[in-house]
């Protein structure tokens, strides 16, 4: 590694820059949390100046501290970030700008570091193969955080909006609208209650189909049919039907009237509100409008219902946070319930997909990717009811989860860079392709999660059992990333979420809980939908049934199982790993994995008690427990479970392999004492023997790299170097080099004289006394002089003696025999 004059590397440049960066990075999303959302105008040159005294606000604290600070020029890489940030981003305040420059700036420069560290590592096959899922893990969580951050800062430092949109009640358009009404399973009680709604509506030209798909049961659809009836509206009971929910609105499309030019989707459970066609409708006047979505919204929420008001907030995030951010991108999806969409559209796509169990986004991509245009109206027109249980909140949230991975399937080559140059009918802007590539994407947030929570569980164990992380690859993994997690949870839930909806604390922290629970099940369901060609469409309950409490408890299990072994290593780190501040990071680390796991039986319990209180009665005496299959069909597949634990099973044996067949030189390296790690150097130790063959590695390193000042950093500043001439026991004609300057004189000397194409200290006796040791070693060496290629073997030619300092030992003495007579 290259040294500046002061003999430091760029790695520990690298470090400084990153130290200073976090700062700006800390103190940037401090002010954000504080007054993002009230600074309501922006200008270029604010932002900055608002940067820049970031910067040196970062600046003061490390001069402050005694901490050393990154050369001058190395700011120029954060600088011009913080440009490109504030002119791509011109409609967000000052603020928002340097929370976005500093979390691309530290993710950049993180990222350089993890793969710097990793390719001077010296690793054998195996770690290298080990390091290298490391560091795809820490890139793509580090995908996230910015992928998140720019979210976040987009809805609450934006000063201008361009594409929001207010209610535009038509007077003089009225084309005809189809409303689909999918059911399943449904109470008859609960639909009604839809169906008097829609026909309630305040819009002179409409029809309503109802689509009840392979219930098998008549005392539920024949009310349903009869009810129809009476109110003059559509009804097709449909038998051993294809296609789940996408099957049955694709037949109600060949059912709709021919003169009908706009096609609603209302879920069975939902009450319209009359004005819901009056004011949506008239945004289809613009020809190039493909369909429009209003938030999907709940009813019958009791207010001291801790778990019913947790979903609803958690629900709310999506609706008012993600949609808004990429409503000013034309990049929102089709969420269906509560939205409209063009017939000829719809038709001309070839309807409904049926492999895809979330229908509805995927739809909508394929809309926008031939270039119409969508709207988001920010108005609630209609509330159903949510999941009545856990169970039914799990299967859900498969379902989306599973649906997006079917979706990066099917479309990842239309949302990438290079896609309008291959194929030209793709029309998805850049800023599409990135909402809807970051939307898919987010949901392995969960499986990384997990991913995560295995290299925390492994590195508790190395720490345990061999008192080491061994491989400073690791260190960064699972110290250092898992707080982005923390960072991009606490961010959503406890500031944004609060300002955009208005709840309380208590309330924000409550659907926090509802999230963490469901880590797990989507965990699964991404593995599923990346492995498996379909999925089972997973219906959700809407009705209350008897309460049961081991069954409660049994749909939480695999959670309850991982938050244990979390607990139990952060208790065994506790007791057995001396005090340190990365040892306690460790357990916090484990502490907070724990919370995340047992989230899922807090839910539980939360769902459970909310069952034993029935907002509608009618519902309680409505066929099974939950409609769809059994939630233990699905979710809770055994082969499923085993290939996630096989996977993990799989890193921990790959982990094993690589510390006990490591090659030497790596062994070496990760004892190296003077590299400058960005964890605590505590986590990663070695023997003392190994710390010292380290040292020589390095010498030897720095001999074959004519590095002088890389050989000089090893010696202790009052080292000697004697040269014994030959003559055995008679130091007269020995030649001494001591000191900094005689020993790098030394070093200059040999190294203009002799080049080495190989050096190897081998068969070293390494001779331990307190602090001091010695050590006596081979060499073999081939040599490029003047008088050509040599081939030199030294047997215990060389005697070393090292003595251990404040950070780590140093040379004090070398005695060899190399010098010509």
């Amino acid at each position: 590694m290259p040294r500046d004059p002061q003999g430091r590397s760029l790695i520990d440049h690298l470090v400084q820059l990153l130290v200073h960066q976090s700062i700006c990075l800390g103190l940037s999303w401090a002010v954000a949390y504080v007054g993002a959302s009230r600074l309501q105008r922006g200008h270029w040159l604010l932002s900055l100046v608002y940067v820049g005294a970031v910067q040196a606000a970062a600046w003061w604290v490390l001069t402050r501290s005694g901490t050393a600070t990154p050369p001058l020029a190395w700011l120029a890489f954060p600088a011009a970030i913080s440009v490109a940030t504030i002119a791509l981003l011109e409609r967000w305040n000052a603020v928002a700008h340097a929370g976005m420059a500093t979390t691309v700036s530290v993710s950049a420069l993180f990222l350089v570091y993890v793969v710097a560290v990793t390719a001077q590592a010296h690793l054998g096959p195996l770690s290298l193969a080990f390091a290298g899922v490391l560091v795809a893990m820490q890139t793509f969580a580090l995908i996230l955080l910015v992928a998140s951050s720019y979210e976040i800062l987009d809805v609450i430092g934006r000063v201008r909006w361009t594409r929001a949109r207010r209610p535009q009640p038509t007077t003089d358009y009225f084309p005809k609208v189809s409303l689909h009404v999918p059911a399943y399973n449904e109470p008859p009680e609960m639909v009604k209650e839809t169906l008097d709604a829609l026909a309630k509506l305040d819009y002179p030209n409409y029809e309503v189909i109802v689509i009840d798909d392979n219930t098998t049961d008549e005392r539920l659809w024949r009310p349903i049919e009869a009810h129809c009836k009476a109110l003059g509206f559509k009804f097709f009971h449909l038998e051993n039907w294809p296609g789940f929910k996408s099957g049955a609105l694709n037949y109600a499309l060949t059912q709709t009237a021919p003169d009908a030019e706009i096609i609603g989707v209302v879920d069975s459970d939902y009450i319209v509100e009359p004005t819901y066609l009056k004011d949506c409708v008239g945004f289809f006047k613009n020809p190039d409008l493909a369909f429009v979505q209003t938030p999907q919204d709940y009813r019958d929420v009791a207010a001291d219902d801790r778990y019913a008001t947790a979903c609803y907030h958690s629900y709310l995030y999506f609706f008012k946070v993600s949609m808004a951010s990429r409503n000013e991108h034309n990049g929102i999806i089709f969420a269906g319930t509560m939205g409209l969409i063009r017939k000829s559209v719809l038709r001309e796509l070839g309807g409904w997909d049926e492999w895809c169990i979330t229908e509805d986004a995927e739809l909508s991509l394929r809309i926008l990717d031939r270039g119409y245009e969508s709207v988001y109206l920010d108005v609630s027109y209609g509330r159903g009811l949510m999941p009545l249980n856990f169970e039914g909140l799990k299967k859900q949230r498969f379902r989306w989860a599973f649906g997006g991975m079917q979706i990066l399937k099917a479309h990842w080559r239309s949302l990438m860079p290079w896609a309008r140059w291959v194929d030209p009918g793709h029309r998805l802007t850049g800023a599409q392709r990135w909402d809807y590539l970051i939307g898919g994407l987010q949901w392995l947030n969960d499986p990384l999660t997990f991913g995560f929570t295995v290299l925390l569980l492994l590195g508790s164990g190395a720490l345990v059992l061999g008192g080491s992380l061994f491989m400073q690859p690791m260190a960064g993994a699972v110290v250092v990333t898992p707080f982005l997690f923390i960072f991009i949870g606490v961010s959503r839930f406890l500031w944004v979420l609060r300002h955009r909806v208005g709840c309380t604390w208590g309330q924000a922290l409550s659907a926090f809980t509802i999230l963490l629970s469901l880590t797990w099940v989507v965990t699964l369901a991404c593995v599923l939908g990346l492995i498996k060609p379909q999925g089972v469409f997973l219906r959700t309950p809407k009705k209350r049934t008897a309460v049961d409490p081991w069954h409660a408890a049994r749909i939480v299990s695999r959670e309850t199982v991982i938050a244990g072994l979390c607990l139990a290593a952060a208790v065994a780190l506790a007791w057995k790993v001396p005090p340190s501040p990365a040892a306690a990071v460790m357990i916090g680390l484990l502490l907070w994995q724990t919370l995340i796991y047992a989230a899922a039986p807090v839910g539980s319990l939360w769902s459970y008690r909310s069952e034993a209180r029935s907002v509608q009665p009618a519902y309680v005496a409505a066929s099974s427990r939950t409609t769809g299959l059994r939630f233990s069909s699905m979710i809770l597949d055994r082969p499923v479970v085993r290939a996630v634990f096989g996977v993990a099973m799989g890193v921990s044996l790959l982990f094993y392999l690589a510390i006990t067949l490591a090659p030497e030189r790596e062994q070496l390296f990760r004892a190296n004492p003077f590299q400058t790690p960005l964890v605590a150097p505590g986590l990663i130790t070695a023997p003392t023997s190994t710390q010292i063959k380290a040292v020589l590695f390095l010498e030897e390193d720095a001999a074959l790299k004519a590095d002088v000042d890389q050989a000089v950093r090893l010696w202790d500043p009052d080292g000697v170097i004697r040269d014994a001439n030959y003559t055995v026991n008679d130091e007269g004609d020995d030649r001494l080099w001591q000191g900094a300057g005689g020993i790098k004189q030394r070093y200059v000397q040999e190294f203009s004289q002799r080049r080495y194409l190989s050096l190897a200290h081998t068969d070293a006796s390494v001779f331990i006394e307190g602090d001091r040791a010695t050590v006596v070693n081979d060499l073999r060496a081939e040599i490029q002089t003047a008088g050509g290629i040599q081939t030199v073997f030294l047997s215990r030619g060389d005697r070393w003696t090292f003595t251990k300092r404040k950070d780590g030992w140093r040379i004090t003495e070398l005695v060899l025999n190399r010098a010509p007579r």
